[in-house]
């Protein structure tokens, strides 16, 4: 009767790994093995230790049933490299930024890979590389890449020690603009914008300010400047400053009263030259109803 090898190959084939071969076991037979390498051996499930990519190839078997014959059948073994990846890079961003960190794995996709941010973990499903992991830490955060498995089932042996396997994210604070205004003044008449913004981790490199009066300021300086409202009102100032790291602040706000001029009136008494005195009514107007507190 015509009997029938089957090879198989047993568990996984990575590099690494023992890969283990067998054919059905018959009481009685003998079996001879050969394969790359000069691989041999006569048992019917042998094992190839610690396996590497060298040792795919074609695998024969022999088997010799005493009085029926020798049957014979052979599998193609694959051995898939164990995958590897990197992370990168290290780098410094603005307080309440995102970084686009690059993840490159090799092996088979899609890839499974655990990281840590040094307070949690976490598992990605990366289906094409490189992959870009964004991250917004609240302060300065390492990312390290714990392992990988990819679509064979392969792993890495151990990412510990390998290079480039974290990054770290590290952070600028924002600056505070801070400013403060002179007296009340009048319509038309000059105020005094004195800065006095925080730069925090770096030197300050730009003020933006809005008047909310349809005009805007842009400098590379701080200090104290002069400027004047054409209306009377109250006008919500907003101030906003740039590091020279290029971080911005958030923004403050500081409502500036404008008041109006005075309208100066009065009306004439009718009099003669004989009475003692004459009374003049003062009609004096100011357009915000302050004139009762004159």
């Amino acid at each position: 009767a015509q009997t029938t090898l089957s090879p198989q190959i047993a568990g996984l084939t990575c590099a690494g790994s023992n890969i283990n071969l067998q054919v059905s076991q018959v009481i009685g037979a003998t079996y001879q093995w050969t394969g790359p390498n000069g691989f041999s051996s006569t048992i019917y499930n042998p094992s190839i230790p610690n396996a590497n990519t060298s040792n795919s190839g074609l695998y024969s078997v022999a088997m010799n049933i005493l009085g029926c014959g020798v049957f014979r059948d052979s599998i193609d073994l694959i051995v898939h490299p164990a995958p590897t990846i990197t992370i990168s890079p290290n780098d410094s961003i603005c307080q309440g930024q995102t970084k686009n960190l690059i993840l490159t794995p090799t092996g088979t996709a899609p890839w499974r890979v655990g990281y840590t941010d040094g307070s949690k973990t976490d598992t990605l499903t990366i289906v094409t590389a490189p992959y870009t992991l964004a991250v917004s830490p609240k302060a300065q955060t390492t990312y390290t890449l714990l392992s990988i498995t990819d679509a064979n089932s392969c792993t890495a042996a151990s990412l510990t020690g390998a290079p480039n396997v974290s990054s770290t994210v590290s952070l600028y604070a924002k600056p505070v603009p801070v400013f403060t205004v002179s007296a009340p003044a009048c319509e038309n008449q000059l105020f005094s914008f004195t800065d006095q913004s925080i730069a925090n981790t770096s030197g300050l490199a730009r003020w933006y300010w809005n008047f909310k009066d349809g005009n805007t300021k842009d400098t590379t300086g701080g200090g104290t400047f002069t400027k004047s409202f054409a209306t009377w009102g109250t006008y919500p100032v907003q101030s906003l400053v740039e590091s020279n790291k290029g971080c911005l602040s958030d923004t403050v706000t500081t409502n500036v009263t404008v008041h109006p001029k005075p309208v100066v009136g009065f009306i004439l008494p009718k009099v003669c030259l004989s009475d003692a005195s004459a009374l003049f009514t003062d009609t004096t107007t100011i357009a915000d109803g302050s004139a009762a507190q004159m």
